[in-house]
């Protein structure tokens, strides 16, 4: 059945809604907004000290190992929403041998081979995969990744953000100037080319960066270096979000990847302009709305931000698709279609 079908179906059974149950394990408070949406459905989100659940979701690599554990004590089927696997840390050169003792996973080591720290958690997280009842996507791009490092095939379950948050502000007036970036400053951000296609730019532009991370420092140096305005802010609640995002001239979205690029859908639903690198998940989420440029191409990115001040935004039908009323329902779904053939399973004749 497909997303479409599933979420028809779900439609027509909302009264036996109520009898779904499942154990949520996320990896922060960011998802509690989802919980609420699915708990209005009538599925009840079980807390830690529970144990009777007809399905564990592990919203994120973060948690796999977690809610993996959980669901072989119970015997509970497990799906897993996998959404940030960069294509270079799961790689075959991080992989190590795993076992399972006693409903633990141990890694063993393998001298001279990946990272140490990152091997071993993609390690478990690659031995985790075939023994989840499903493995979810937020986007095509995802699914790609995960059938390719880890021979899985995965459902295309796209996630939603918040559009009675993330709205249009008709009392902000935008600051053509004022250039955002929300994201971890990390290697694969790609800020640096940001800050250096501003350096390019006939007019004096400012860069504001919502988000902490080990590039700070260099990027820092780098913006006084060519002369570049440049501020950090660690504030990144969904209020300060959307505050930057309604006072924007431009949002820029620079990243080498992107399992699924929330903070450019939030940007489109405060109805900012949008500049992002042409990697494939930014094409599917975000169709017409951007203004893109080839990765590892500065002249390409600053006449990105020309265009973007000169055409705002090119379509904004895509928004509904993404809002989070909608992808609860996706998930209601799908979480009540895989409760149901768990049930056939049990039954004689059962698979």
């Amino acid at each position: 059945m497909s997303t479409s079908a599933a979420v028809d179906a779900c439609r027509t059974r909302r009264l036996r809604m109520t009898d779904l149950t499942i154990r949520w394990f996320a990896p922060h408070d960011g998802f509690r907004p989802m919980e609420r949406e699915l708990a209005d459905r009538g599925i009840r989100i079980l807390g830690s000290g529970e144990r009777q659940a007809d399905v564990a979701i592990a919203m994120g690599d973060p948690v796999a190992e977690e809610a993996w554990a959980w669901s072989r004590r119970y015997e509970i089927p497990l799906v897993l929403y996998l959404w940030d696997l960069p294509p270079w840390a799961v790689g075959p050169r991080n992989y190590h041998p795993v076992l399972s003792i006693g409903g633990r996973l141990v890694t063993l080591p393998w001298p001279g081979r990946g990272n140490r720290t990152r091997g071993r958690h993609f390690s478990r997280l690659r031995w985790i995969v075939p023994r989840a009842r499903e493995v979810w996507v937020p986007s095509q791009s995802t699914a790609v990744v995960v059938q390719s490092q880890f021979g899985a095939d995965s459902i295309v379950v796209p996630y939603g953000i918040d559009t009675r948050l993330f709205s249009i502000d008709q009392a902000v007036v935008r600051d053509p100037l004022s250039l955002v970036c929300v994201a971890p400053l990390l290697p694969h951000g790609n800020h640096a080319a940001l800050v250096r296609a501003a350096a390019r730019a006939a007019a004096k532009f400012r860069l504001r960066f919502l988000g902490q991370g080990p590039e700070r420092p260099g990027l820092e140096a780098l913006a006084a270096d060519l002369g570049i305005i440049c501020s950090f802010e660690a504030d990144t609640t969904p209020a300060a979000r959307r505050a930057a995002f309604c006072e924007a001239g431009a949002v820029i979205c620079p990243s080498r990847y992107e399992g699924f690029g929330a903070a450019a859908l939030e940007a489109m639903a405060c109805g900012a302009p949008i500049v992002a690198s042409d990697i494939p998940a930014h094409r599917e989420i975000l169709g017409s709305w951007a203004h893109y440029f080839g990765l590892d191409d500065d002249i390409a990115l600053a006449a990105a931000i020309r265009a973007a001040g000169a055409q705002p935004g090119r379509g904004s039908g895509w928004v509904e698709r993404y809002t989070l009323s909608s992808a609860a329902e996706r998930f209601a779904a799908e979480l009540s279609r895989v409760t149901t053939g768990a049930v056939a399973a049990l039954r004689p004749g059962g698979r």
